[in-house]
């Protein structure tokens, strides 16, 4: 029975052992990545600190050219945005680079997919911030939209990396560091699609995601950093059976501006601006980003 137990003993250590050099593993190659994804969400982790903080989905992501802000406004910016995300990973980094720097400003451009409906989204969007279980913000996820097996499987090194093997590996031997996050996509919507009918299903409210969303907001007035709401172009060819008025009350409730650039002129209606019917290809977010200077100098932190 003794050497049963010794034997278990022995096993349990080892496995310890390799989980532990496993994570440290991962920190390390993290730490060397010098481009794509992996790069993006170790630097804003662990390094950020800009004045201008863009978050949101993918129409964050490929939308607002962070140089473009940089060069009109004299402050340093980063996009956070992340496709197929929303509020979730939104807040958690906001948290995250809060920790070291509060920003001059955020904008948020909101996708009600995302941030308030449900879409059955929780695993994807905490599952992006697992590798990073070492924040509190990240763990405090778990326990509103995870489960308790969920939140164990965060002690293991080896769940929370087994997926970015490749990516990190791919990240040492890429450079995009002056894109400060943005994800430009290539490329100009067909004739074809643009003269498609596009709409989005219906879907219902969800109350903890809007609730969170709400947390999320109060925090960033509470941390007396300004914020600015914004819904980016849609191409002219698509509608949005939901409307925005649960994230225009909350903005309402809560004192923050709202801007609805769906229909932007000389934007929305320009087939060669888009690379499909949500998302802007990199002419459209450059003109796009130009465009949005004048109505966010005025809500900048001094």
């Amino acid at each position: 029975m003794r050497k049963f137990i010794k034997v278990i003993t022995i096993f349990v250590l080892g496995l310890a052992i390799f989980d532990w050099s496993f994570g440290k593993f991962f920190i390390f190659l993290r730490s060397h990545t010098r481009g794509g994804d992996i790069y993006k969400e170790n630097y804003i982790a662990n390094k950020c600190i800009a004045d201008v903080l863009i978050l949101g989905s993918s129409r964050a992501a490929r939308h607002y050219d962070p140089n473009v802000l940089k060069d009109s406004l004299g402050l340093s910016c980063y996009n956070c945005g992340e496709p197929g995300c929303g509020s979730i990973v939104a807040y958690t980094r906001y948290k995250m680079v809060s920790e070291r720097h509060y920003p001059k400003l955020v904008i948020y451009d909101l996708h009600p997919l995302f941030d308030y409906l449900d879409i059955n989204d929780y695993s994807r969007q905490i599952g992006i911030l697992k590798p990073y279980a070492n924040f509190k913000a990240v763990r405090d996820n778990y326990d509103i939209f995870g489960d308790k097996l969920d939140k164990i499987s965060l002690l293991s090194s080896m769940y929370r990396n087994n997926s970015q093997l490749i990516d990190c590996l791919q990240g040492v031997f890429d450079s995009d560091k002056l894109m400060n996050g943005f994800q430009p996509l290539l490329g100009i919507m067909s004739e074809r699609n643009a003269n498609k009918y596009n709409k989005m299903n219906y879907h219902p409210i969800d109350s903890l995601k809007l609730e969170y969303l709400e947390d999320f907001f109060r925090t960033i007035r509470n941390d007396n950093v300004p914020l600015i709401v914004i819904v980016s172009p849609f191409y002219k060819n698509s509608t949005n059976i939901i409307n925005y008025r649960d994230a225009v009350n909350l903005c309402n409730r809560l004192n923050i501006p709202f801007i609805d650039n769906t229909e932007m002129s000389g934007i929305y209606d320009d087939r060669l601006l888009f690379r499909d019917y949500q998302h802007l290809n990199v002419d459209g977010a450059r003109l796009y980003t130009q465009r949005i200077i004048s109505q966010i100098k005025g809500y900048l932190k001094n």
